[in-house]
Protein backbone atom coordinates (compact mmCIF):
# COMPACT_ATOMS: atom_id res chain seq x y z
CA UNK A 1 0.00 0.00 0.00
CA UNK A 2 1.53 3.31 -1.06
CA UNK A 3 1.83 6.30 1.26
CA UNK A 4 -0.80 8.18 -0.73
CA UNK A 5 -3.25 5.28 -0.56
CA UNK A 6 -2.57 4.96 3.18
CA UNK A 7 -3.29 8.66 3.74
CA UNK A 8 -6.51 8.44 1.72
CA UNK A 9 -7.50 5.33 3.66
CA UNK A 10 -6.89 7.12 6.97
CA UNK A 11 -9.02 10.05 5.81
CA UNK A 12 -11.84 7.63 5.01
CA UNK A 13 -11.49 5.61 8.22
CA UNK A 14 -11.79 8.57 10.60
CA UNK A 15 -15.32 9.62 9.59
CA UNK A 16 -16.33 5.98 9.08
CA UNK A 17 -15.16 5.09 12.58
CA UNK A 18 -16.89 8.11 14.09
CA UNK A 19 -20.08 7.29 12.19
CA UNK A 20 -20.13 3.72 13.47
CA UNK A 21 -19.81 5.09 17.00
CA UNK A 22 -23.01 7.12 16.75
CA UNK A 23 -25.96 5.85 18.76
CA UNK A 24 -28.00 5.03 15.65
CA UNK A 25 -25.23 2.94 14.12
CA UNK A 26 -24.50 1.15 17.40
CA UNK A 27 -28.08 -0.08 17.29
CA UNK A 28 -28.03 -0.91 13.56
CA UNK A 29 -24.60 -2.58 13.62
CA UNK A 30 -22.91 -4.53 16.31
CA UNK A 31 -21.17 -1.93 18.50
CA UNK A 32 -17.93 -3.87 18.19
CA UNK A 33 -17.61 -3.21 14.44
CA UNK A 34 -16.02 0.16 15.22
CA UNK A 35 -13.19 -1.75 16.93
CA UNK A 36 -12.12 -3.25 13.61
CA UNK A 37 -11.91 0.24 12.05
CA UNK A 38 -9.95 1.42 15.10
CA UNK A 39 -7.34 -1.32 14.66
CA UNK A 40 -7.05 -0.81 10.88
CA UNK A 41 -6.59 2.93 11.46
CA UNK A 42 -3.71 2.38 13.86
CA UNK A 43 -2.17 -0.30 11.62
CA UNK A 44 -2.13 2.16 8.73
CA UNK A 45 -0.89 4.99 10.95
CA UNK A 46 1.98 2.78 12.12
CA UNK A 47 2.60 1.89 8.48
CA UNK A 48 3.26 5.56 7.76
CA UNK A 49 5.37 6.09 10.87
CA UNK A 50 7.61 3.01 10.68
CA UNK A 51 8.25 2.24 7.03
CA UNK A 52 11.02 -0.32 7.61
CA UNK A 53 9.19 -2.31 10.30
CA UNK A 54 7.60 -5.51 8.94
CA UNK A 55 3.83 -5.38 8.52
CA UNK A 56 3.28 -8.39 10.79
CA UNK A 57 5.08 -6.63 13.66
CA UNK A 58 3.05 -3.45 13.25
CA UNK A 59 -0.23 -5.34 13.10
CA UNK A 60 0.76 -7.49 16.07
CA UNK A 61 1.70 -4.49 18.21
CA UNK A 62 -1.51 -2.68 17.33
CA UNK A 63 -3.58 -5.77 18.13
CA UNK A 64 -1.78 -6.35 21.44
CA UNK A 65 -2.09 -2.69 22.43
CA UNK A 66 -5.77 -2.62 21.58
CA UNK A 67 -6.40 -5.77 23.63
CA UNK A 68 -4.55 -4.25 26.59
CA UNK A 69 -6.64 -1.08 26.29
CA UNK A 70 -9.78 -3.21 26.26
CA UNK A 71 -8.68 -5.07 29.38
CA UNK A 72 -7.94 -1.78 31.18
CA UNK A 73 -11.64 -0.98 30.85
CA UNK A 74 -12.09 -3.34 33.79
CA UNK A 75 -10.03 -0.89 35.88
CA UNK A 76 -11.86 2.22 37.08
CA UNK A 77 -9.56 4.70 38.81
CA UNK A 78 -11.03 8.23 38.96
CA UNK A 79 -8.51 9.75 36.54
CA UNK A 80 -9.33 7.17 33.84
CA UNK A 81 -13.07 7.35 34.41
CA UNK A 82 -13.05 11.13 34.10
CA UNK A 83 -11.11 10.85 30.81
CA UNK A 84 -13.38 8.08 29.52
CA UNK A 85 -16.41 10.32 30.05
CA UNK A 86 -15.10 12.71 27.39
CA UNK A 87 -15.69 12.03 23.69
CA UNK A 88 -11.96 11.67 22.96
CA UNK A 89 -11.44 9.44 26.00
CA UNK A 90 -14.33 7.19 25.05
CA UNK A 91 -13.13 7.04 21.43
CA UNK A 92 -9.53 6.18 22.36
CA UNK A 93 -9.96 4.08 25.50
CA UNK A 94 -13.57 2.94 25.30
CA UNK A 95 -15.89 2.96 28.25
CA UNK A 96 -16.99 -0.61 28.91
CA UNK A 97 -15.31 -3.99 28.62
CA UNK A 98 -16.90 -6.23 25.97
CA UNK A 99 -15.57 -9.72 25.20
CA UNK A 100 -16.99 -9.59 21.68
CA UNK A 101 -14.64 -6.74 20.77
CA UNK A 102 -11.66 -9.10 20.57
CA UNK A 103 -12.70 -10.93 17.35
CA UNK A 104 -13.27 -7.56 15.67
CA UNK A 105 -9.84 -6.37 16.79
CA UNK A 106 -8.32 -9.53 15.30
CA UNK A 107 -10.24 -9.01 12.04
CA UNK A 108 -9.01 -5.41 11.87
CA UNK A 109 -5.41 -6.52 12.48
CA UNK A 110 -5.65 -9.18 9.78
CA UNK A 111 -7.10 -6.68 7.31
CA UNK A 112 -4.53 -4.04 8.28
CA UNK A 113 -1.71 -6.56 7.89
CA UNK A 114 -2.95 -7.80 4.53
CA UNK A 115 -3.16 -4.26 3.13
CA UNK A 116 0.25 -3.21 4.49
CA UNK A 117 1.97 -6.33 3.18
CA UNK A 118 1.87 -5.19 -0.43
CA UNK A 119 4.46 -2.47 0.16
Amino acid sequence: MSRRATLVGLCVLVPLGLWTNTQEMRIALNHSVAGAFYVVFFCWLSHLAWLRCPAWKKASWVLASTCVIEITQLWHPPFLDSFRHTFIGAALLGSTFVWMDFPYYAAGAIFGFSTMRGR
